[in-house]
Formats: C-alpha cells, structure tokens, sequence
C-alpha cells in the first residue's frame, strides 16, 4: 500500500505556500444551475457555488464541469446537446480566464496563459442510451470522462439506490461501454455505480478508474459512498475518489450541519485504508442544497488544505490530494 496517513509535528516543513497550490476538482453540476437559470446567468460571476472568481479565489485551476440531465426529461440527449454547447459558449464569453481542456498538455498550455482549464463529463451514460456511437460522438465533442449510472438503471447497469439494485451488475452493454472508454482514452467513474458494476468494473479496467464524486461508508453508511474493499481497489488500479462534500454522503446526522470537520474525517479514512495517492476532490458543488459549514463555495477550498495542514499532512501530500492525483490519472487515461 502506498503512504499512509503519520502524525507530523505541525511546523516543521508543513506551511502551505497557497500560491503555489493548484486544485482540480472532479465534480460539479454548474452547467445544470446555468441551464435553468437561463440566459442571464454567467460563469463568469453569479450566485452559485462556483463561478469564475470563486475559482480563482479557490486556486481551483482545473474544474470538471457534469453534464447531468434530470430524470423524466422528454429528450435527454438534445438537453445534453444543449448543455454541451452552453458550456462552449460559456468558454468563449470568458475565453480570457478560462480554455477547454482534454487531457494535461491542455492544462499546462492553459496554465501557462493563466487560465483556468475546464474538462467535460457526462454523468449517467443512460442520457445517451448508453449508445457507442453517441459515446464516440461525445468524446469528439471534449468528454473525457463518463459516470456510469446515475440514480435509475440504464442500458449499462444499475445504481445503487438498494439491495436489489446494488446487486445487479453492468450489463452487456455495460461492458462493451466501458471498453469503448478505454479505446477512446476516457476516464471510467463509477460514483452512483451498483455495488456490483463496481466489481464488474474492477475487473474489467486494468488501468486507473475513479470515484468522481463519493466517500467512506464505513465513516457514513450511505449507499453512494465507497466500502472499505472498494477503496483498496480504486488504489490499486492507480486511480482516485474525489471527496464529495454533499451533507449526506458526509454524516448520518442532519446533513445540513456537516462541517468542514467532517469531510476532513472521510479524508482520513481515504488515506487510511487506500493511502495517500487516491485522494483527489470531487466536490459536488452545484449539485447540493447546503454545502458543509467552511465550504459554502468554491472560494473557500483553501479552508480545507489549512485542516489537512492542521491535522499533520504535509505539503506534498496536500498537493496530491489537491491536484497531484488527479493530475497524474488524467495523464495516464484521457487522449
């Protein structure tokens, strides 16, 4: 296993040089807020938990900006279209502060023009019908990385919303899909993913998946949070869960009173059980009604590094949970 979490005498080499600190969050649901709240909204400055100077306020560098299409929508893959091409438009209204970005050579051209980088991810293949041609198709239009279900079944398999359902694992379909993503150079995430489809993933993907978006269960038994076994296997093909900071996924208590304490908890355990190298952030923002107290929005992400500094993580490993990680996972899979 790789490092795991010592205690650290604080002071000695730990000060965080906050400039020097780059993030990449994995997740987030803006492109949906901008959607609905129509053409007035912007990325640049708005009300949501991320917009531009929140980013930049945040040392959020890389952002993974979710198509995500609500359940019950009459045409799925035109609103995913739709949103797709906001997002492009978006980049080009604030093409002075941010690019797209497909793989890392495009984050550090962008990082050398002081952007930030903007990836693009599907989040449930079931909005495309699980299709591999509307796959192909998106990956020419700059997805880099598919989350494999949501909260229904789809052609590819199911969530895991209950027993029943997280004992069903992905279907043939399911299969074929995830090969595809792993010809096309894509990122496999198996956040929302029955606790079945994660094994059949497991065995599947010889290279890096990731949990974009999902914590501990054994800190929070939630359904969408990882197992103690699903964390050692995530570890082990190299890849990474990004720390989701939704109440819910974070305590069994009222989720609205989560705290930046308690996503330094799940933390913890992340690095505990799979080691230091597959945490990454995946933040949800936008995707929640109440963010942890300390976390309102992207703005206040350095809050969390000063805890990790408190509780004895080194520089270093701030940097890879910060940005390292995912760095060097977008590196080995997305072309």
């Amino acid at each position: 296993m790789t490092d795991k979490l010592r205690n650290i005498e604080i002071g000695k080499n730990t000060s965080l040089e906050r400039g020097n600190l780059n993030s990449i969050d994995l997740h987030c649901d803006t492109l949906l807020r901008l959607h609905f709240a129509g053409e007035n909204a912007s990325l640049a400055k708005n009300e949501f938990h991320i917009d531009l100077q929140k980013l930049r306020a945040g040392g959020i560098d890389t952002q993974v900006f979710a198509v995500f299409v609500p359940p019950r929508v009459d045409s799925p893959l035109q609103l995913c279209l739709e949103m797709i091409d906001r997002f492009y438009c978006e980049l080009d209204n604030n093409s002075k502060h941010i690019s797209f970005a497909g793989n890392v050579q495009d984050i550090e051209n962008n990082r050398r023009s002081g952007k930030i980088s903007a990836m693009l991810a599907l989040e449930d293949s079931g909005i495309i019908g699980s299709s591999l041609p509307n796959l192909r198709l998106l990956h020419r239009l700059g997805v880099r990385i598919v989350t494999l279900t949501w909260n229904n079944r789809n052609p590819a398999g199911s969530p895991n919303i209950d027993a029943e359902s997280s004992a069903e694992g992905l279907t043939e379909r399911g299969f074929e899909f995830v090969e595809e993503m792993i010809r096309l150079g894509m990122l496999v995430d198996v956040s929302h993913l029955s606790d079945t489809g994660f094994w059949d993933v497991s065995r599947t993907v010889s290279g890096p998946f990731i949990a974009s978006h999902s914590n501990a269960r054994s800190i929070t038994n939630h359904h969408r949070n990882l197992t103690d076994d699903m964390i050692r296997s995530v570890a082990e093909h190299g890849g990474v869960i990004g720390v989701n900071f939704y109440g819910q996924f974070l305590t069994e208590g009222n989720p609205k009173e989560a705290d930046i304490e308690d996503v330094l908890r799940h933390v913890n355990h992340l690095v505990n059980v799979g080691g230091i190298d597959c945490v990454a952030l995946g933040s949800d923002f936008d995707g929640m009604d109440a963010p942890p107290i300390g976390l309102e929005n992207s703005s206040r992400l350095p809050s969390l590094f000063e805890e990790l500094e408190k509780a004895g993580y080194k520089h270093s490993e701030i940097e890879k949970i910060s940005c390292n990680n995912a760095y060097r996972v977008i590196k080995e899979v997305c072309s």
